[in-house]
């Protein structure tokens, strides 16, 4: 990672655990032949006359396993991967047209919030009576505006859109570093074309963050305010609700052999239990089965123990 401005432990890309070893580029795959359902053969069978041999591989036969998981600045997703073709989960294709802000869409945005490190500066930017009500026209002043912020050395961020009751879209942005309020009102009212002088000087606004985490605070409530995720009738091609820029680094991901990893997983789980008991309000909590958990708060305790599990199984490093 780039760099993180927390007190958290931050994972290299050196360790290695179980049969696994890091990538070139500095992920860790596994090894061939590593055994631990790494490199096995497919189940046989073999029955028939003297001198024939029938070779059948079962359909139900366990998939080859291994954990994938994300080490963030406070949280840590754990998923458990089929590494054969045929059952592991495919990614990548077409995006289709985002119609509504979604519940997936809505958890995502909160563990990027939460785990993009050194936010300290919020932005608002909203549009005059006479607003655009297609989301191309949107998003173009926003890129533009994020172009510009780059050009200010507010090079990394991250942004989510709104509808007013008026039914106009407004921009929030987190970002590391402040810009002067009157430069920010000058570029945005230009960018929008507004002619407004009204809306030059209230058209924007500049706010410094109170605590460190409250980026992750400000997207829960955003990601609640249902209402103001409607969009109205009239407007077009709304496009993404919300996304980051200058590619910030978030997550450190490892991959765990499957038997080397259970006893890492089962700890991590248990640190996230002693975890929520000393919370006040916590909701229940579930493992989503075979695809993994979510365990917040735990970042640092799972580091130590990745750090812990590595120097166990006693692996050069």
């Amino acid at each position: 990672m780039h760099e993180h401005e927390t007190g958290h432990p931050v994972p290299g890309s050196g360790v290695r655990m179980g049969n696994l070893a890091p990538s070139a580029s500095g992920r860790a795959v596994p090894t061939p032949g590593g055994g631990d359902h790494f490199g096995e053969a497919p189940h046989e069978r073999r029955h028939g006359a003297a001198g024939l041999v029938q070779r059948r591989i079962s359909a139900h036969a366990h998939p080859k396993r291994a954990y994938e998981v994300h080490f963030g600045a406070r949280d840590v997703v754990v998923k458990r991967r089929a590494l054969n073709t045929q059952s592991a989960r495919q990614g990548g294709g077409l995006r289709g047209n985002i119609t509504q802000f979604s519940k997936a869409s809505a958890r995502r945005l909160k563990l990027t919030a939460r785990n993009l490190t050194g936010l300290r500066v919020m932005l608002t930017l909203t549009y005059p009576g006479k607003f655009p009500d297609d989301g191309k026209i949107v998003k173009d002043h926003w890129r533009r505006m994020r172009q510009w912020l780059a050009r200010q050395g507010c090079d990394v961020g991250l942004w989510f859109l709104e509808f007013q009751r008026r039914g106009a879209p407004h921009f929030h942005a987190f970002m590391r570093n402040p810009v002067p309020a009157t430069k920010v009102a000058m570029a945005w009212f230009k960018i929008v074309g507004s002619g407004n002088v009204a809306h030059l000087k209230a058209g924007t606004r500049v706010e410094w963050l109170r605590k460190p985490d409250a980026a992750g605070a400000y997207a829960s409530k955003y990601a609640s305010k249902i209402h103001q995720k409607e969009v109205p009738q009239e407007f077009g091609n709304v496009g993404r609700f919300w996304g980051t820029w200058g590619r910030p680094e978030i997550w450190n991901v490892y991959w765990l052999a499957w038997e080397t990893g259970k006893a890492f997983v089962r700890s991590v789980r248990r640190a996230y239990e002693h975890q929520r008991k000393t919370w006040t309000h916590a909701k229940r909590w579930k493992d989503s089965g075979i695809w993994g958990f979510t365990a917040y708060e735990t970042g640092a305790a799972a580091w130590q123990l990745l750090r812990w599990f590595d120097s166990e199984t006693a692996l050069p490093p």
